[in-house]
């Protein structure tokens, strides 16, 4: 494997996970990444088939994961740069803004108003452990004036929508990650 991450959505999650750890030291960062890798379930020995950092120093690493990120938002549209923004970024108010600006997209295709289609975003990137205690359909349907199946409907709906958004992002970015050497050409879009 010549290419530095498997596929987009690795690269994307790497480098969002990379992005909010400083980079102030060699050894500090080493244990970070390692980390990180050890996250994403990608082996740490030296012939790592998933991830290839070789003779990359911390700051490089952290520089590339820079870039990965400012890709998305220089050669996505809005509306696919916050898609995958809400998904990968550990970033509050990054998050908070992009599911915001989802929500706005969403609202009129839900029919549904533009606070019960934020709590629906909020309640799609939410970890399922919280969600299903924090965001239940039978709470978003009281508190939003809908039937509890209307809120099940809206969220699925609203999942399809998303992972359409995220999907041709992703697409989107492969062809100059490939260019660039980040991904592989044939792995590119691989889950």
């Amino acid at each position: 494997m010549s290419a530095i991450f498997r596929n987009v959505s690795q690269a994307l999650h790497f480098s969002y996970v990379i992005q909010q750890y400083p980079a102030d030291g060699h050894s500090q960062l080493h244990r970070v990444i390692g980390m990180v890798k050890r996250e994403m379930g990608v082996a740490l020995d030296e012939h790592d088939t998933t991830l290839n950092l070789g003779g990359m120093s911390p700051l490089e690493i952290k520089a590339q994961c820079a870039d990965i990120r400012a890709q998305v938002r220089h050669r996505l549209d809005e509306l696919h740069a916050q898609a995958l923004e809400a998904r990968f970024s550990e970033e509050r108010d990054v998050k908070r803004f992009a599911i915001r600006c989802l929500a706005v997209h969403a609202a009129p295709q839900l029919a549904v108003s533009f606070d019960c289609a934020l709590a629906l975003c909020w309640r799609h990137y939410t970890p399922k452990e919280r969600r299903d205690r924090d965001f239940t359909f039978r709470q978003l349907g009281e508190a939003y004036g809908i039937s509890k199946d209307k809120a099940a409907r809206s969220a699925n709906r609203l999942a399809l929508l998303l992972a359409d958004l995220e999907a041709d992002g992703m697409e989107g970015l492969a062809p100059g990650f490939e260019r660039a050497g980040i991904v592989d050409q044939l792995q590119a879009m691989a889950a």
